[in-house]
C-alpha cells in the first residue's frame, strides 16, 4: 500500500482506518482481466465519512481513493 494512501486515513477511528485499508488491499489485489475495465469499493460510515476505493484497466497500478465527509459532522470546520 502507497504511504499517500493510507495517510488519507488517519482522520478516522481505528476500526473506520482498519475496514478502509483491508477495502485498498482487496482493490490493490483484484485482477482486471476478462473483460473488467475497473473496480470501485465505497465504505460509508455512521458519522457521516465516505471512503471510495478505485482502479481502471488504464492505469491497472494505481488506485484511486477519494475520501469526503457530511458537511454537518465536521463541526468547527462547518461555514454557514
Amino acid at each position: 500500500m502507497k504511504r499517500h494512501h493510507t495517510d488519507q486515513f488517519k482522520h478516522l477511528s481505528p476500526e473506520q482506518q482498519l475496514t478502509c485499508l483491508k477495502m485498498l488491499q482487496r482493490v490493490e489485489e483484484t485482477p482486471l482481466s476478462k473483460g473488467i475495465t475497473g473496480v470501485a469499493v465505497s465504505v460509508i460510515m455512521n458519522n457521516g465519512h465516505t471512503a471510495t476505493l478505485s482502479k481502471f484497466i488504464a492505469q491497472p497500478e494505481e488506485v484511486s481513493v477519494l475520501v469526503s465527509w457530511n458537511n454537518d459532522q465536521r463541526g468547527n470546520d462547518r461555514r454557514d
